[in-house]
């Protein structure tokens, strides 16, 4: 019973306990979430038909990969739950975890997937992705505590400091920041991805509508982005003016970057402007990312990592996807 508890105790260490020392449970967590936001692009990938019928494949590898990773992750904090802080001289700790909130969130997100594979619901692939989008909630783990750990962490600062912590790494920042890096790198990627793409027409012509909103979307965060970072520029310069530290902020580079992101939206607005010379100035929002170099570092891991399971499940995959395809389209 001694080795069980210290086996439990060593995994949730290992794995889940990010307020401890060991950065395992940090990487663990960045990898999860950004693993979510890129099921997240996949789905809306799956909706565009000239992307979708070529790699049909690779999308359901993805999902098989995904859904491994989310059922380890449920079952090992399973196992690990009696170890948990949160339930220590507590009976019934796993138990407890079991009817956690998050973890039934975990639950209904592998769920589907596994009742569809045993035969035990049968679901169209409509109301499968539908259930993907369940997917979503699990960031919801990560970011809940973030925000109470946030506001611990700035209790009795200014909001112009809070905003600071918020938008910027400081010793106050805690795990928030570094989420919201995650959500404005995914943004950037995201809003990228749609110019290329608006420039095959076969995909742009049946989708414009949701391209313009997509972009409208962007443009709304982005712009927010840059007024919150205007906004707390003082607390970063350490000028007593916080009209100079504000103009000394607009004439940096990254400054002049975030301005490029959304000068292209509000050009057209009020002027007249040639669609190339617009798109061209959309793309530029990929240098963005030299502001985000460790959310960028997780997502190159978690990409890595992906292609590797890949290549690790090839041969599983073609055994077992190709049956929840054919019962996904009823035949």
């Amino acid at each position: 019973m001694n080795f069980i508890r210290s086996a439990q105790k060593r995994l949730y260490s290992a794995l889940f306990d990010v307020e401890g020392l060991n950065a395992g449970p940090k990487r663990l967590e960045s990898f999860v979430n950004w693993l979510i936001i890129i099921n997240l692009l996949a789905l809306l990938l799956e909706h565009i038909p000239a992307m979708y019928s070529g790699h049909k494949e690779s999308f359901a590898l993805f999902d098989l990969i995904s859904i491994y990773i989310f059922s380890a992750e449920y079952f090992l904090r399973l196992i690990s739950a009696s170890a948990n802080p949160k339930y220590a001289g507590r009976k019934f700790g796993t138990v407890r975890h079991i009817f956690n909130p998050f973890s039934i969130i975990d639950l209904l997100v592998i769920a589907p997937h596994w009742l569809h594979l045993l035969g035990i619901v049968e679901l169209d692939l409509r109301a499968l992705r539908i259930l993907r989008l369940l997917r979503l909630l699990k960031l919801m783990r990560e970011i809940i505590p973030a925000i109470s750990e946030f506001r611990a962490a700035n209790k009795g600062r200014t909001i112009r400091q809070k905003v600071d912590s918020l938008m910027n790494e400081t010793p106050t920042s805690g795990r928030l920041q570094h989420q919201l890096d995650l959500i404005l790198v995914f943004v950037i990627l995201l809003s990228v991805v749609c110019v290329f793409l608006e420039t095959v027409p076969e995909i742009h012509e049946p989708l414009a509508l949701e391209f313009h909103y997509l972009d409208l979307f962007s443009v709304g965060i982005f712009s927010i982005e840059f007024l919150l970072r205007l906004y707390c520029a003082p607390e970063r310069l350490g000028v007593d003016s916080p009209l100079f530290s504000r103009l000394s902020y607009l004439r940096r580079p990254t400054t002049l970057v975030d301005l490029v992101a959304v000068l292209p939206f509000y050009l057209q607005v009020f002027v007249s402007v040639d669609l190339r010379f617009v798109r061209i100035l959309r793309v530029l929002r990929v240098a963005k990312l030299s502001r985000y170099n460790t959310a960028m570092k997780t997502f190159t891991m978690v990409m890595a990592r992906e292609q590797l399971c890949s290549r690790l499940n090839m041969p599983f995959s073609q055994i077992n996807t190709t049956p929840c395809s054919e019962r996904c389209t009823g035949r």
